[in-house]
């Protein structure tokens, strides 16, 4: 199956999976991104590589000896480290690194997504990315309060007592594209 991972402190503007099958896009600096050819589409992390956070794998091979390599990755660093400072992120671009160079026996095609149409925290807070244009919004890099900074943004759907969606919710309503 493929598959589409997303992190609970992401709020799904629109739905991605169209996209993901569409011959390519414009990735940043300008080249294009083969999205229907990859084997995963994974979000940036900024200057600290791939988010593992939200990303989409296609069913093949490649991704199956992938997530063999990460798994053991994963297996490596939970026995050496004694599960102290365990950090998936860190083995999933290590993997992922392995892979486009093709190392250790894995090929892979993994882009990042633009960070434009998938910011994390730290693209949505500096304003690089708008509810109009962005399918997800990730809110990682967030230090403080996640909720709080969801609310300032339209895009916290629950209820004030958070036990149910709200009626109606759309976190385009009233035309809003960012805090409002």
């Amino acid at each position: 199956f493929n598959v589409l991972h997303c992190d609970s402190d992401i709020v799904v503007l629109r739905n991605p999976l169209p996209l993901f099958e569409e011959a390519g896009l414009v990735r940043p600096g300008g080249h294009t991104a083969a999205y229907r050819d990859s084997d995963m589409l994974v979000q940036s992390e900024g200057v600290y590589g791939n988010n593992g956070g939200f990303y989409y794998v296609r069913a093949n091979n490649r991704t199956v000896d992938l997530f063999d390599a990460l798994l053991r990755r994963f297996y490596s660093k939970v026995s050496l480290l004694n599960n102290s400072m365990f950090e998936d992120q860190h083995c999933l671009n290590d993997v992922l690194r392995d892979g486009r160079k093709r190392r250790k026996g894995l090929r892979v095609k993994a882009p990042k997504l633009n960070e434009t149409l998938f910011p994390n925290g730290l693209t949505w807070s500096t304003g690089h990315s708008t509810k109009a244009v962005a399918y997800i919004v990730h809110m990682n890099w967030v230090k403080q309060s996640k909720k709080a900074r969801l609310l300032e943004d339209g895009l916290w759907f629950l209820t004030s007592d958070d036990t149910r969606c709200s009626a109606g919710f759309d976190p385009h309503e009233g035309g809003c594209d960012r805090r409002c």
